[in-house]
């Protein structure tokens, strides 16, 4: 159950807009209305409402609750949703990239047909239960685990523990693009896309150093049973 924190801050002028509605909010944020402003809606709640096409890109919703929240077609690019509640919302092609799900829940959670625009999704530490994570923008996604040095693409992001480590990779023309499982919970009813290993995609550590090679990330030897 989620129960509001004293410790979020959000935006109560924020909030309020953008439950008058999608139209007024993408008019607001998209055409100057915004200016530089910060979107802070961290532990606001916002279940149930239709959000769809919202655009919500840079905003910080950690720790809100989003349950049932219709977000189809919403722009979720360098959006934080770490620690969130989304049990049973809906992601439908909506659009990531920068996007952190890190701790949230997503139990019965649809983003199935979700568009990888670039960079990365993380999703460490976040409850997958039920969840459909299928995309077709992930097929072909490497869900061996990467421990070697030279994968450093990711060490800016240093607010993601083990993110350079544990992660999926798949390489389009001009792109690479990275999703972290790793510590998520999961069950037989999880759907990852299609390619993805949960088992070695959640992550178990490596049993020994020869695994810090991309060549020996195959060996059944570099995972625990």
């Amino acid at each position: 159950m989620w129960v509001s924190s004293n410790a979020w801050a959000y935006n109560q002028t924020q909030l309020d807009l953008l439950k008058s509605g999608v139209e007024q909010w993408n008019n607001w944020n998209l055409h100057g209305g915004r200016g530089s402003q910060d979107i802070d809606l961290t532990g606001a709640d916002l279940s149930g409402l239709n959000l769809t096409d919202a655009f919500l890109r840079f905003s910080d919703l950690s720790g809100a609750n989003l349950a049932g929240t219709n977000l189809h077609d919403a722009d979720l690019i360098s959006v934080k949703l770490n620690n969130a509640n989304l049990t049973g919302a809906d992601l439908t092609e909506a659009s990531f990239s920068d996007t952190d799900f890190g701790g949230a829940n997503l139990t019965g959670a649809n983003l199935s047909g979700y568009h990888y625009v670039n960079d990365f999704i993380n999703f460490q530490g976040a409850n997958l239960t039920d969840a459909n994570l299928d995309s077709r923008d992930l097929n072909g996604c490497d869900s061996s685990i990467y421990t070697s040095d030279r994968y450093d693409r990711y060490d800016r992001y240093d607010r993601y523990d083990s993110f350079n480590k544990y992660r999926c990779e798949t390489h389009y023309p001009g792109q690479k693009i990275g999703v972290s499982f790793y510590q998520a919970i999961y069950n037989e009813n999880t759907q990852f896309p299609s390619s993805v290993n949960p088992e070695l995609a959640v992550a178990k550590e490596p049993k020994n150093p020869t695994c810090d090679s991309p060549y020996n990330r195959y060996d059944p030897e570099c995972y625990p049973n």
